[in-house]
């Protein structure tokens, strides 16, 4: 008898916390849950208004999302390495966004967000199965590229995803703006995979590399935070940071 798989879920940062992918609104408890977006299934709307709204910017993803679960069909390790990356990087968000204000340093050259990304390599770590989340991955190279550069390395197809960013709106929002971010899985084989993260305000941010600037040295920096499964929500409540990370951005 052959054995039936269950589907892998993908779980975007709106499905994890129960938020509208458009306005940031919670479900409440009790409350009838908000319907997922009829194509990928993976990100919530409260109404058809911010589903109508968000559809510029949710297409590409949508798309995207689509493709991937089509090769997670094909091939079930892509698939495992694809859910882990997914529940790795909304766990690190935190570190993450200092990494990225550190290799940008951004408290000096604010304007570097609006030219600049990331690329940063992830190496699936030998039998993972054994280990914490957070150990699963391991961040070993990464540096800060232009805009055009990213461009570059996505080829065409990135050129939708790096036009759909939105970051007019995730500065609405209270945030310094929107980086790219591209990452480099690295198992048996490579996938590509792009997110976009959004960084605090200007006076936060000068706060943030006050306290912990890792500077040039900021792989190597996020790479023993993450192994040491480090979290800064209590030392930014205690330097009067309210400003917290957005998700879907």
């Amino acid at each position: 008898m052959s054995e039936i798989q269950k589907q892998p879920r993908f779980k975007s940062a709106s499905l994890y916390d129960g938020m509208c992918n458009k306005c940031w609104a919670r479900q409440q408890e009790g409350s009838k849950p908000f319907p997922a977006c009829s194509g990928c299934k993976e990100v919530l709307y409260c109404n058809k208004v911010c589903q109508k709204a968000d559809w510029p910017m949710h297409k590409v993803e949508c798309n995207k999302r689509a493709q991937r679960m089509d090769k997670v069909q094909k091939e079930p390790e892509f698939a495992r390495v694809s859910k882990i990356f997914t529940k790795w990087e909304h766990q690190q968000q935190e570190l993450l966004t200092h990494a990225i204000v550190c290799a940008l340093d951004l408290g000096n050259t604010p304007s570097n967000v609006d030219s600049m990304a990331i690329l940063l390599v992830l190496q699936l770590q030998p039998n993972d199965e054994s280990l914490s989340l957070h150990r699963k991955l391991r961040p070993t190279h990464g540096m800060a590229i232009t805009l055009e550069k990213a461009r570059e390395l996505l080829g065409t197809e990135g050129h939708s995803f790096m036009d759909s960013i939105p970051v007019e709106e995730t500065k609405k929002r209270g945030a310094l703006g929107a980086v790219p971010v591209i990452y480099q899985l690295s198992y048996s084989e490579d996938t590509i995979r792009t997110s976009t993260i959004a960084v605090p305000p200007l006076n936060d941010i000068k706060i943030m590399q006050a306290r912990d600037n890792w500077g040039a040295n900021w792989v190597e920096k996020l790479r023993k935070a993450v192994e040491q499964n480090k979290h800064f929500n209590r030392d930014r409540r205690e330097a009067g940071m309210n400003w917290t990370q957005p998700n879907g951005a």
